[in-house]
């Protein structure tokens, strides 16, 4: 898995 592709979930704005 290339590390390009791997998004760490950093911050995840949950709109209604």
């Amino acid at each position: 898995v290339p590390a390009a592709d791997f998004q760490p979930p950093l911050f995840t704005p949950e709109l209604p």
